[in-house]
């Protein structure tokens, strides 16, 4: 898990049925602090995180996904101590069905967790694909 995207705001999407869904954002640095990370779950403001170098902030908050079947997830950082927030994992699980979706951000040589999909920075949202980052200026880092 220590790898990691640094973005300064970005928004990572999913396409996913109508319902309600759990999210688990994992976000956190081995080598720095990384503070006021925000948090936005389709649009609105559920979170601002720090994490102190070493720690591993998870986090989870409930989202709606509406008829249009669109989930996005924004990071933004807000200043603080380092220019960047990060996201090292985001994993979505349909309240309904217990289907999850589970998504490990690092570089093309990172490991990546069993039964997750590994995220590169240049991964952008693609329909045919399903996932990806909308808006990005992601910056991968294996830490």
């Amino acid at each position: 898990v220590s790898d990691f995207h640094g973005v300064g705001d970005a928004t990572f999407r999913v396409d996913l049925p109508a319902g309600n869904y759990s999210l688990r954002l994992l976000m956190g640095d081995i080598d720095r602090v990384r503070d006021d990370m925000a948090v936005y779950v389709q649009g609105s403001l559920v979170d601002t995180v720090t994490a102190d170098a070493g720690v591993f902030e998870a986090r989870t908050f409930p989202a709606e996904v509406l008829a249009d079947g669109v989930l996005r997830v924004r990071i933004a950082d807000l200043g603080g101590q380092t220019g960047r927030a990060v996201i090292n994992a985001l994993e979505v699980v349909s309240e309904q069905t217990g289907d999850a979706w589970n998504y490990d951000f690092g570089t093309p040589t990172s490991l990546v967790e069993p039964g997750f999909i590994g995220i590169i920075d240049t991964e952008r949202y693609q329909a045919g694909v399903g996932y990806g980052w909308e808006s990005a200026d992601a910056r991968c880092t294996d830490g």
